[in-house]
C-alpha cells in the first residue's frame, strides 16, 4: 500500500485517510514514529485515546477485533521531496515482521532540493485508502512538496477575546500577504503573471452550540491577485459577539 502527496505546496495541509484493523481478539499497541519526519502526523478519533510519548511519536491503544478511521496529514514547510516505509510498531515490534515480509523494500530517502518544473505535472488528488496491520508489506509515503506562491506574515495569529468587551482594536490584526518573487520556480509554470488569492471565512470553527448568528472571523480584503513581488496588507478581525457563554 502507497500513500501518495503529490503536488503539496509549502505551508498547505493535506490529509489521506486509511483505516486501522486490529484482527486478532487480544489488544494491541500501536506504535506511529515519525520523529524523522517532522512534517507528517496521525491523526486518531477523538474518542481514541491515544497519546505521544515524544514529539512525532504516537501511541495508540485498539481492543480485539476493533477497527478505527485515521488519517496521515502532510504540512510541509519548505520544497521537498520524500519517500520512505511508514515506521510502524505493533506491541513493540516493527511490523510488517521479517516473516511476514519476504520480499525487500527499498531504502528510506528523504531530499530537499529545488524542484523543476516537471515536477508540477504530477498533482493527484489523494483517495480513501483501506490499511490493515495484516498487511504484508510496508505502507510507503511518497511525496513531492512544491513552492508556495504566496506568503503571508505573521503566519499565524493569537487573539484574547472578551465576548463582553467592545473595543475594536483589541479584536483586530494586520498582516501582510506576498507574492514570491519573479525568480522562483512557480512563476516558470504559471499561467499568467499573477495569483488569484482569497479567504473562506465561511467555515465553522466553533461547535454549532457556542455559536450566534454571523461570521466570527472576517478578512479585509478578502480576496484580490498579485504579481510577482508584490503585496498587501490584510485586516483580521474577531467578533466576539459571535461567540455564546
Amino acid at each position: 500500500s502507497h500513500f501518495h502527496f503529490y503536488g503539496v505546496y509549502a505551508g498547505s495541509q493535506r490529509s489521506i485517510p486509511f483505516t486501522l484493523t486490529n484482527q486478532s481478539s487480544a489488544s494491541a499497541q500501536v506504535t506511529f514514529d515519525l520523529a524523522e519526519y517532522t512534517d507528517f502526523s496521525v491523526r486518531f478519533p477523538q474518542p481514541l485515546a491515544s497519546a505521544e510519548k515524544e514529539p512525532g511519536v504516537s501511541v495508540v491503544e485498539l481492543h480485539g477485533n476493533q477497527t478505527v478511521d485515521c488519517s496521515l496529514v502532510f504540512f510541509p514547510t519548505q520544497a521537498a521531496g520524500y519517500d520512505f516505509d511508514l515506521p510502524l510498531m505493533v506491541n513493540g515490534l516493527r511490523w510488517p515482521t521479517a516473516s511476514l515480509s519476504p520480499l525487500p523494500t527499498p531504502s528510506s530517502s528523504c531530499t530537499y532540493s529545488s524542484l523543476s518544473d516537471g515536477s508540477r505535472k504530477h498533482v493527484v488528488k489523494p483517495l480513501p485508502q483501506s490499511v490493515t496491520m495484516a498487511t504484508q508489506r510496508s505502507l510507503r509515503i511518497q511525496a513531492t512538496v512544491l513552492c508556495a506562491p504566496l506568503e503571508m506574515s505573521p503566519s499565524s495569529l493569537e487573539f484574547q477575546v472578551d465576548p463582553l468587551a467592545t473595543q475594536f482594536d483589541a479584536n483586530t490584526k494586520t498582516v501582510e500577504l506576498k507574492a514570491v518573487c519573479e525568480e522562483s520556480v512557480f512563476w516558470r509554470r504559471c499561467v499568467g503573471k499573477h495569483v488569484n488569492w482569497w479567504f473562506d471565512c465561511g467555515t465553522k470553527a466553533l461547535p454549532t452550540e457556542q455559536r450566534r448568528d454571523g461570521e466570527l472571523c472576517l478578512v479585509c480584503p478578502s480576496s484580490g491577485s498579485l504579481g510577482p513581488g508584490q503585496s498587501i496588507c490584510l485586516t483580521v478581525s474577531i467578533h466576539p459577539e459571535a461567540i455564546t457563554t
